[in-house]
């Protein structure tokens, strides 16, 4: 639209005299200033060229205006005026520190610029409070860190992303997802320090709930409860080492015979006194014993009773017992029996 001499007005007039710009923005003398107000037409189309011709007559240069238009406030100077033909040029542009906004603003929105200018501002979602709480941000972006939505991501592709808390404090992951696991496993770390799934399943690391000590201690305990026992037998007259049977109640050193291969029940692992000593029925031996050689196979000694020998029973037929399997020279793994000598 054109013109519309109705909303013109003068503010204040001082005939222009002896105003002029300085290099830093600022103004000598005293500029005439003016006020237009229109409906319809933009900012844009009120700062072109020769919209004000109407009124060159009342204009100077420096002149302002002060402009609403239909999409802003806009505080424009007069650049130029000249006759014959007439011509008025306007510009927003109005030295330094002066900005041109929206008619309307979000209150304590943080502001920013509307094209490349420097000169014009709008309005933005960002809301910076009373209370200095920032909100209102969809994506931040510190260094080589962008936080976007629920997700946050190292810009730079081989970044690492350190999460380290301020002196003693703690990091607390709640709901904490790690992919590239293998699901309804035991996570371990490997060599590097990072976080890898281990072969033990969810189920099995279940079964060690409620444990309360170490399990092989517990184990070998067991088994040392189950498998031995106290016994008190006037002059026995047996060593920590022997293997022995039982005869009419009574324990005596065995021999490879007959009938000592068919009664041997343990190996006296401690003697108390001459009246007490620990048997051990079978399992792991280690106590009572020495001078074992590591990995060979133990058999009851035909010669010598109650004491092992490597040598294999070379009857036909006899029950080879008691076995023991040397793990050190002082510790074995030990049976009653094993087999029958083919």
């Amino acid at each position: 639209m054109a013109f519309n001499i109705n909303s013109w007005s003068t503010v204040s007039s001082s005939a222009n005299l002896d105003v002029g710009l300085l290099q830093d923005g600022s103004y000598v003398g005293t500029p005439s200033n003016h006020t237009y107000i229109h409906a319809v037409d933009t900012l844009a189309t009120i700062a072109a060229a020769n919209y004000f011709n109407t009124v060159a007559g009342e204009l100077h240069e420096y002149d302002r205006i002060y402009v609403i238009g239909s999409d802003g406030i806009a505080d424009m100077r007069v650049t130029s005026v000249t006759f014959n033909p007439t011509a008025v040029s306007t510009t927003t542009d109005l030295g330094l520190g002066d900005v041109n906004g929206p008619a309307v603003a979000t209150d304590n929105a943080v502001t920013r610029f509307d094209g490349i200018t420097g000169k014009v501002i709008q309005n933005s979602g960002v809301i910076l409070s009373d209370a200095d709480a920032l909100t209102g941000i969809t994506s931040l972006t510190v260094d080589n860190i962008n936080v976007n939505g629920n997700t946050i991501i190292s810009t730079d592709v081989n970044g690492n992303i350190n999460l380290t808390p301020n002196g003693v404090g703690i990091n607390v992951l709640a709901n904490a997802q790690v992919t590239g696991l293998t699901a309804s496993r035991a996570v371990v770390t490997d060599a590097s320090k990072n976080l890898t799934s281990a072969t033990t399943t969810a189920t099995e690391i279940g079964y060690v709930n409620g444990v309360t000590s170490a399990i092989q201690t517990q184990i070998d305990n067991l088994i040392a409860a189950t498998y031995k026992v106290d016994i008190n037998q006037v002059t026995h007259g047996l060593a920590a080492g022997n293997i022995v049977y039982s005869n009419a109640g009574v324990y005596t050193k065995a021999k490879a015979d007959a009938v000592a291969t068919a009664d041997v029940v343990g190996i006296v692992i401690a003697v108390a006194d001459p009246d007490n000593f620990t048997l051990q029925f079978s399992g792991v031996v280690s106590a009572g014993l020495a001078g074992l050689t590591n990995g060979a196979i133990q058999y009851l000694s035909p010669g010598t009773a109650g004491a092992l020998t490597i040598t294999k029973p070379t009857t036909a037929g006899q029950v080879i017992k008691p076995v023991m399997i040397a793990t050190s020279a002082t510790t074995a793994i030990w049976w009653n029996q094993l087999g029958v000598l083919i």
